[in-house]
């Protein structure tokens, strides 16, 4: 068996994360990442140095490189890391009549642009207002999106706000319960003069 080594690093931290070779034990050297690495020693044979990180945090974000030597000769390589962490969507009533109520939905935080949709209790997508979608600054090298909508209701029960990001497999998702009619105290007063 040939003798393959590989090291992964944080470039930020300028830390070396873990260490692996076809003939030692995978070492993890920086303990903030210990217990959430992992090597796939039984493909480091075949020249698969993957690092799997688990457990990831905003702090992970940043570059990282990957030196692998094999056979004498060295390679590297270097990838971007960037965390997104988004909002669970916010749902409130913001309209309350008898007849209506307004229903609406916000999430932040999207590194691209999501698609929102309104669902009532037995899953049935509802007509709602197109979603307003607006871009803010971020520190890190993207932009990120909030999402709002707005549907009308004439019913009581359950109503969901999704939120989801096609082919990157996120979603979130809200369920509001909007409860029967409001029952109003009427009192009526009555005045006697002599």
């Amino acid at each position: 068996m040939r003798r393959q080594k590989g090291k992964w690093r944080s470039c930020k931290a300028g830390k070396q994360i873990r260490k692996a070779d076809t003939r030692a034990r995978p070492t993890t050297y920086d303990v903030s990442y210990k217990h959430r690495t992992m090597l796939f020693k039984d493909k480091l044979v075949n020249g698969n140095v993957s690092l799997k990180l688990s457990r990831v945090k905003l702090e992970d974000e940043g570059s990282y490189t990957c030196l692998v030597i094999k056979d004498g000769q060295k390679k590297t390589t270097v990838i971007q890391l960037s965390v997104v962490v988004v909002s669970k969507p916010e749902v409130s009533i913001v309209e309350d009549r008898e007849d209506r109520r307004v229903l609406q939905c916000v999430s932040e935080g999207w590194p691209a642009k999501p698609e929102l949709e309104w669902r009532d209790s037995e899953g049935r997508l509802l007509p709602a207002d197109v979603p307003q979608t607006d871009t803010h600054p971020d520190p890190g090298p993207h932009q990120r999106y909030t999402v709002t909508s707005r549907v009308t209701v004439q019913k009581t029960g359950n109503f969901t706000c999704r939120v989801q990001l096609q082919g990157h497999d996120q979603t979130r998702e809200t369920e509001i319960h909007v409860p029967g009619e409001v029952l109003y105290n009427y009192y009526w007063f009555v005045m006697c003069r002599n």
